[in-house]
């Protein structure tokens, strides 16, 4: 809990852990889904079948999206654990 945790109300505590909370596991919900996807491509192509495009450009774009938002979520950890 930062110092400016503590002069907020419990409720607009738990509020801003719980969007944290969100925020992470929608990244990696997304990672997930984006290497799901990838995998789903490699696995059609070696049965000799010709993937969906848009299951390219679903890993093609979400991975990195994923990578950004996962970075910034680690930022934000390594700022508020500073904090404390």
């Amino acid at each position: 809990m930062t110092e400016n945790d503590r002069n907020l109300p419990v409720s607009t505590q738990q509020e801003s852990g719980r969007s944290r909370q969100v925020f992470n596991a929608l990244a990696a919900a997304l990672a997930i889904v984006c290497v799901a996807s990838l995998a789903a491509v490699l696995l059609i192509k070696v049965a000799g079948g010709h993937p969906w495009v848009g299951l390219d450009w679903i890993a093609m774009i979400g991975l990195p999206l994923a990578f950004i938002l996962l970075g910034i979520a680690l930022l934000r950890a390594v700022a508020r654990r500073r904090r404390l």
